[in-house]
This record gives structure tokens, sequence and C-alpha cells, in this order.
């Protein structure tokens, strides 16, 4: 995470960058939270990268009017797939549930690279 979202600017800048040597498609749960950490808004965002690739995405939030209540940004795990779209962010509504991990806590300076889930391994002896 680049930067949070604030009272000045109603965005969140992410940056993703791919370790993979083919082309992916990259997810994350965005979660903008307010004080005591109620949610303001939960965004799934989804990035399609090429092998290495590196890019930088600003992803709005959808009510600009609630930036001000806006105190902190969490990301989930990030998650990969096959090719598909590219920058997509797709807001949820509705409680958000399940774990999620990752940079905390405003905005952040330096480089935050996602690292995409390890693949299973399919070592089964045959019986």
């Amino acid at each position: 995470m680049v930067t949070c979202t604030g009272s000045a600017t109603p965005v969140t800048t992410l940056r993703f960058t791919s370790r993979l040597d083919r082309r992916a498609t990259f997810e994350v749960d965005l979660h903008r939270e307010g004080a005591a950490g109620a949610r303001v808004e939960s965004t799934v965002v989804r990035v399609d990268l090429g092998a290495r690739e590196t890019r930088t995405v600003d992803v709005a939030l959808d009510d600009p009017s609630r930036a001000a209540e806006v105190k902190n940004c969490r990301l989930g795990k990030p998650a990969t797939s096959g090719s598909t779209a590219s920058a997509t962010p797709k807001a949820t509504t509705g409680p958000t549930s399940g774990t999620t991990s990752g940079p905390t806590s405003g905005p952040t300076s330096g480089s935050s690279k996602s690292t995409p889930a390890p693949k299973s391994s399919k070592s089964r002896k045959p019986r």
C-alpha cells in the first residue's frame, strides 16, 4: 500500500509486483475503516500483470464524501489466478467476513510488494 484514503483525497494507492514468470491476475481485499475499526468500505481489487511486472493502481472510494471518515486501510492476503481483467476494483456490500492480514494503518512509504500464494503440491503416492 502506497497511500490510504484520507480527507484530502478519496483514493487509496496500491502497488502490485508480480514475482511470477507468467501473466496472472492478482486479487486483494482492500478494507477502509473508520474510528474503532468500523467499516467504511470494502473492495476487491483485481490487477492483471505480465511476468515480473509492477503497476501502481488508484482505487477511488465509491462515496467520496466519506473520505474524512477513513482512519485506516487494511489489505487481505493476495491471491492469483489465470489472466483476465486489468485493474478492476469491485465493491462489496454488507458485512465483511473472513480473516485478513497485511499492511495496516494509514499512509505508508517505501515499496510494498504482493507475494502470490504458493501452489499446492501434487506428491501423493498411488495406492
